[in-house]
Formats: C-alpha cells, sequence, structure tokens
C-alpha cells in the first residue's frame, strides 16, 4: 500500500479520533497509535510526528474527505484499519460507535461489521496460515488459523451466548466436517458447506430427540431417521425440513405408514398390537 504524506496524515487524525488522543496524551498512549500506523508502513516516531503537524492545519471532515478520495482497495483497508481500533481495548463507546458508522458509510463499505475489519486488519499477506485468538466487543471470539485476513484451517468461534462452532473453514465459513453446539443443550455434527449444515449429519435436541441423515442449507433435506426421547422411530424422506414422501414411524407397541406432502400428514395407515424391541 502507497500513501503519500498527506493521505497518511489524514488516516492518523481519524486514528487519534477514534483512539481518543489528543496534544495532551502521554507518550504511552500516543506510542500506541505509532504501532498502528505500523500498519500503513510508519514505524517511525519522529515521521508520525510531522505527519500531526500537517493534520492540525485540517479538521476531521477534511480528513474524511482526503481518505474518501482514495482508490478502492485503499479505502477498504482504512476502513478495516478503524474498525480494528475501535475493537481493539474491547469497550465500544456510542461516540465510536457512530463515528464508525459514519466513516464506513463515507468510504462506501456501509456493509463491513467491525468482525470483519478486525480480520482483514489481522491478515497474513503470505500463503501460509497463521494461528490467531481475535476477540470482538461482544464478548465473542475466534481462535485458529487465519490466512488472507479471513478464517482458513482448523478453528472455532466462541459466542458470547454460549454457542460454539468448531471445525475447518475455506474463506471464513465452516466447510467440511464440524460442529456446531448451541448453549440451549442442541448439537450438530456433521459436514458443512460454506457455512451451512449440509451433506450428512447428526442432530442432537436438548430435549432428547435425534435426527440423522441429510441436510441442504440448515434445513433437513433428503432421507433421514428421527429417533424420540422415548424411543420411537421414524424413517422417511424430508423436503425443505418438512417431512415429505413416504414415512415409517415405528414405536414399541405400533407401526405407521404416512404420507406427507410439503409437511402435511395426507394418510395413515396403523398397525397396532404390536410388540417391537426398539
Amino acid at each position: 500500500m502507497e500513501f503519500t504524506n498527506l493521505q497518511l496524515a489524514a488516516i492518523l487524525k481519524i486514528a487519534m479520533q477514534v483512539a481518543d488522543i489528543d496534544d495532551n496524551s502521554t507518550d504511552d498512549e500516543f506510542r500506541v497509535i505509532v504501532n498502528e500506523m505500523g500498519y500503513f508502513g510508519v514505524s517511525d516516531e519522529k515521521e508520525l510526528r510531522s505527519m500531526l503537524e500537517l493534520n492540525r492545519q485540517f479538521s476531521m471532515n477534511d480528513a474524511l474527505t482526503i481518505v474518501s478520495n482514495l482508490p478502492d482497495g485503499q479505502k477498504r483497508e482504512v476502513c478495516a484499519f478503524v474498525g480494528a481500533i475501535i475493537c481493539a481495548d474491547g469497550q465500544i463507546t456510542k461516540i465510536e460507535e457512530d463515528l464508525w458508522n459514519r466513516i464506513r458509510e463515507w468510504l462506501d463499505y456501509p456493509n463491513m461489521t467491525l468482525e470483519e475489519a478486525v480480520r482483514i486488519f489481522n491478515r497474513d499477506d503470505s500463503s501460509s496460515s497463521t494461528y490467531r485468538r481475535i476477540d470482538f466487543k461482544d464478548g465473542s471470539y475466534y481462535e485458529g488459523e487465519i490466512r488472507n485476513g479471513l478464517y482458513n484451517g482448523k478453528g472455532r468461534i466462541v459466542y458470547a451466548n454460549g454457542d460454539i462452532k468448531e471445525g475447518t473453514f475455506v474463506d471464513g465459513k465452516m466447510n467440511g466436517y464440524g460442529s456446531y453446539c448451541w448453549a440451549g443443550g442442541d448439537k450438530y455434527v456433521g459436514n458443512f458447506v460454506n457455512g451451512y449444515m449440509q451433506g450428512f449429519g447428526e442432530y442432537s435436541y436438548s430435549r432428547g430427540d435425534r435426527y440423522k441423515g441429510c441436510w441442504f442449507e440448515d434445513n433437513r433435506n433428503g432421507f433421514g431417521i428421527y429417533t424420540y426421547a422415548d424411543g420411537t422411530i421414524e424413517l422417511g424422506e424430508y423436503r425443505a425440513d418438512k417431512r415429505h414422501g413416504t414415512t415409517i414411524m415405528l414405536s414399541k407397541s405400533e407401526a405407521s405408514i404416512k404420507q406427507y406432502n410439503n409437511g402435511s400428514n395426507t394418510d395413515t395407515v396403523r398397525y397396532t398390537g404390536l410388540d417391537y424391541d426398539i
């Protein structure tokens, strides 16, 4: 990334505003900005102070105007930089949040989340993965392999509400074998595609039921076996998370053959007086 001194001075002004650092700040506080500006290749404190002298000549709006005229890739880096600084201490103030919303709108990145900003800021420019932990403002965190600014490789996300997603990530999304454990007790173990439960997997419900079978985009889809907490077994097809087609249900004393159409039971034949060992 190549930036002119004026552009770097504008970025510095924005960074200082976000970090609440001014001329009265201590050397230690200012050194934080020195370290952060290393992201843009600025590591010399003397050079940074000369940029500080330069940015005293223009306002915050001037700084935002300067960076808004940067090429798209550079604007994206500045937006990520601002988001990462906001997340650095884990305490997001209303002023910081308002400024973040203002900056990302100004830079034409209205959909960039703070989580994405941190991922971009902590990217590894080489092709190899690095292991990192990234903490987010809501108390959730990711720990695992990162490459090109995204989750790539083995890792897990621990959400603030207690949910845990663990497995293999490709470009920020779960792909391949993994698990999702909900804080409420539900658990899925199986295949993921682009972040969705997809392929074959087993879902265990906190109430004691479980489903083992085919999935598509987080929905039961295809053949599956649903086992109720009392031991009753139901075998059949699903379409978009609804029973569809012929289903066979077996309990200890009864067998049923049911017909479904998009979740609606259209016909049932029961065989009672049986004694199955299930």
